[in-house]
């Protein structure tokens, strides 16, 4: 499947879907996954990301984000595949209004750009 153009959901089916846990306290909607509150038979938790892309590889699995993962591992193993489904995945930033950002908050938002533009697909 990871020569594959686009997968859907059903094609993910009875594969284990690897997420990050951030705790039972944190919304949904600050999920580091898209689609993170779909059921999924094989769910994976873990609570650090080296360990997320490690257990992808090790177990054959998958997670859905930006697809920026690729671009933060050493992406020798890992491969992006586009979702086709409706859900739009929204990344961003917070910083306080008024304010400049940091040197290390510019180089983040760069950083982030340029994953994006390298590993995304729209």
């Amino acid at each position: 499947m990871s020569n594959a153009a686009v997968l859907s959901l059903d094609d993910l089916t009875g594969w284990p879907y690897i997420c990050f846990d951030q705790g039972d306290d944190a919304p949904l909607a600050f999920a580091e996954e898209a689609l993170a509150g779909t059921p999924r038979s094989k769910r994976v938790l873990c609570t650090d990301r080296a360990s997320l892309s490690e257990l992808a590889t090790a177990l054959n699995g998958y997670t859905i984000t930006s697809g920026i993962l690729v671009g933060i591992a050493d992406g020798s193993s890992l491969t992006t595949v586009a979702l086709d489904t409706d859900v739009k995945l929204h990344l961003g930033y917070v910083c306080r209004p008024g304010q400049p950002l940091s040197s290390t908050g510019q180089l983040y938002v760069d950083k982030l750009e340029r994953g994006l533009a390298l590993y995304a697909r729209s």
